[in-house]
């Protein structure tokens, strides 16, 4: 996987989480959510984090939750890790020509990457799916392994916040532009107008709020759906009743897995589309 996919997918993160938040949203690190970052960092540290990441540049007020934050890098670091072992397995006398019998980190990248770019090979074909493959590949990576988190007791899942995934969204908002412009330059804009020069006055604006409302509906649909899932997950498991909670993890496996194609099909579809309208 090219190194400028995970780069993407970081800065767009962090642009999300640490500047984007709309207000002090938790007096604690956790938010609205016990977690062990929360148990661990007295409130004068947490104190002393907010003042390092500053006031939103949306209100001007003191960003209260920065635990999705730190999450975050820890999903990244946990896939960095991963990413280190499978480049070993590569690196072996067969250089990793003969498969593993059993996962590793090798099939586990495997099994991913070959599927994403299957997909986006049936879209677009292979030249185009080569471009868009490392940002897909990351997005997926990274919302797969984050939303899992959320259902390990103590950690939170950085895609339960808007500013995460708003970050995630905005990014890819603005490379399906890019690809777009890239594809046949600037006769890429003249897909706004539609296809009938006389309403082209109507096609513009619809088609600016379509794509605005593109990173709208990505970032509130992922955030919905896991922070329902983690708060209804965190229900049970606070009872404290054996097995009570198995049936909502297993529940809970497959919102996960769904939200996180659900994110990556409609991020190739816009790819996909921005392309197919530069060429023609």
């Amino acid at each position: 996987m090219k190194a400028i996919g995970i780069i993407v997918i970081v800065l767009g993160v962090i642009i999300g989480s640490s500047f984007l938040a709309p207000k002090e949203q938790a007096h604690h690190a956790g938010g609205d959510h016990w977690s062990v970052l929360q148990a661990m960092m007295p409130d004068a540290a947490v104190q002393n984090v907010q003042g390092i990441v500053g006031n939103s540049f949306v209100t001007g007020e003191s960003t209260g939750k920065w635990a999705h934050v730190v999450f975050a890098v820890v999903t990244a670091l946990f896939l960095i890790g991963l990413a280190l072992a499978a480049r070993r397995t590569l690196a072996r006398g067969d250089g990793g020509v003969i498969p593993d019998t059993k996962l590793t980190p090798l099939t586990f990248f495997e099994l991913i990457t070959d599927a994403i770019f299957g997909m986006l090979e049936s879209l677009m074909g292979r030249e185009k799916a080569r471009d868009c493959f490392p940002i897909v590949a990351g997005l997926c990576l990274f919302i797969l392994v984050s939303n899992l988190m959320g259902m390990i007791p103590g950690l939170l899942p950085p895609t339960d916040n808007l500013n995460t995934n708003l970050g995630m969204a905005l990014t890819v908002f603005f490379l399906t532009h890019y690809y777009g412009l890239k594809t046949s330059g600037v006769s890429y804009l003249a897909h706004f107008a539609g296809p009938i020069p006389w309403l082209a006055p109507l096609m513009i604006p619809i088609e600016i709020i379509s794509h605005i409302a593109r990173p709208a509906s990505l970032a509130l649909r992922l955030t919905g759906n896991m922070f329902g899932d983690h708060t209804a997950l965190g229900i049970f498991v606070g009872l404290h009743l054996l097995l009570v909670p198995l049936p909502l993890m297993a529940l809970g496996f497959i919102v996960c897995i769904v939200q996180t194609l659900v994110f990556c099909l409609l991020t190739m579809v816009y790819f996909s589309m921005a392309m197919e309208d530069a060429h023609h």
